[in-house]
Parts: C-alpha cells; structure tokens; sequence
C-alpha cells in the first residue's frame, strides 16, 4: 500500500532531495497515477453497478464523477420499460424523428462549462421521476489525492504499485527541465516493458472464466483462448 507520504519522499529522493516545497508534489503524484490509468483498460478500475434516476423535464444526466467509459447500462425493469445506450447520431435520429416511445435511451455527453464533468443525454425527456431507473456499470479514472493527509492511501492493486514506481519516476524527472524532454520516451518505454505487461497478465487473474456471449455467436471462455463458436458444429461423420 503506496501513502501519499511515500510518494512525496520518493519523488525528492527521485530529484536528489530536492526541496519538496519547490515541487508541484501533488500533481505529479496524481499525473503518474493517470498515466498509469490511462495506459490500459485496467480490469481494476471497474465498478460496481451504480443505480441513476431519471428527473422530470431534465434531459441530461450526471454521472458519478470517475466515470471513464461505461460498459454497461440496463433498465431497472421494476422502474421503466427500457434503456438503452446508442451513439450520439443515433440519438439525434430518434429526437428527429419525434417518436416518444415506452423506452428511453441516452448517449454520453460533455459539457463545455464542466470540463470535468460527464453526463447522459437522455431521449426522451422525462415526464416524471424515476428513482434507481437505470444501472451503470462502469470503468472508473484515478482517484485524485489532495496533499492534505500524509496518510493518505494511492487507491492501486498491490500487485500495480511496481508499475506505479515507474509512472512516478518518469513523471518526477520529467519535472526538471533537463528532462522534461523525455517524458514521451519514457512513457513508450514503461508501456513496452515486462513490469507493464506483468501488471496486464495480472489484471486479468481476478475473472479468467468469461462465460458465454449473450445474443452472439462466438465466445470466448477464456481470457488465454481464441475466439470459439458457442455451439460448434460437429464434424462430418466418417460413415
């Protein structure tokens, strides 16, 4: 377990103990946990299914603030009759064609004045509230720290911290002026290097079993197996 404190001593020792007040610490220690986040789709940042309400006449919805991709979202059946995700042409289709139906769909959104914020725009707009309509079930980003409690816990598998070292260290030179060049190069290499690769073949020991595809024809029920049909036809008979 990485503390915010370990992080801010490394970073100096990185440095060769440079004054840590003269150091942006906290961003970098945040800026190497997003390089980290963002340099595969880690099967660690996923989250459970969060429950969303839909508000009359709002047509926009909030997501949870560490929402990076959504990789699932279904209707509470119990609550509305559908939901479905489409793309935002195809969601602009259904506002155009006018057809309000029993079924609500959203596509994600940004907003210029939330730079940080994500949302679902929702069609069609509701004409009631519907408390825990829709469940997401999605990948989150870094949980930022803020400087504040030396204590403070990285949130990061064990088994990532090697990797998280590395992130650190090329963030940290990159810091100096000297180096500040270089930050590309050492991030093309962290992410060629068997640490990187040792923290992916671990990622994906928590759930090796996939089960099959649901309304498909293939499936793959292994994470170290090919593509397979869910129903192989056999072979030809020798007779």
């Amino acid at each position: 377990m990485i503390t915010y404190a370990e992080a801010r001593q490394f970073i100096s020792h990185t440095l060769h103990d440079a004054p840590a007040e003269e150091l942006p610490i906290v961003r970098l220690v945040n800026e190497a946990g997003r390089l980290m986040c963002q340099s595969h789709p880690w099967g660690w940042l996923k989250r459970n299914t969060r429950n969303l309400s839909l508000v009359e006449n709002q047509s926009k919805l909030r997501l949870p603030d560490d929402v990076v991709e959504i990789i699932s979202a279904r209707a509470n059946r119990n609550v509305i009759t559908g939901f479905s995700l489409t793309s935002p042409d195809g969601l602009n289709a259904l506002i155009a064609s006018g057809i309000d139906g029993s079924e609500f769909y959203g596509t994600m959104i940004f907003d210029p004045n939330q730079p940080d914020a994500r949302f679902l725009r929702i069609w069609p707009t509701p004409t009631a509230s519907y408390a825990d309509a829709i469940s997401i079930f999605y990948r989150a980003t870094w949980r930022d720290v803020n400087g504040e409690v030396p204590d403070d816990r990285l949130v990061m598998p064990v088994w990532a911290e090697a990797l998280y070292w590395r992130y650190l260290r090329a963030v940290a030179l990159s810091a100096e002026e000297d180096h500040a060049h270089s930050l590309e190069q050492e991030l093309a290499m962290i992410q060629t290097g068997p640490v990187h690769a040792g923290a992916v073949q671990m990622d994906t020991h928590g759930q090796s079993v996939l089960g099959p595809v649901f309304n498909g024809a293939v499936s793959r029920r292994l994470r170290n197996q090919p593509w397979t049909l869910v129903n192989p036809v056999p072979p030809p008979s020798a007779d």
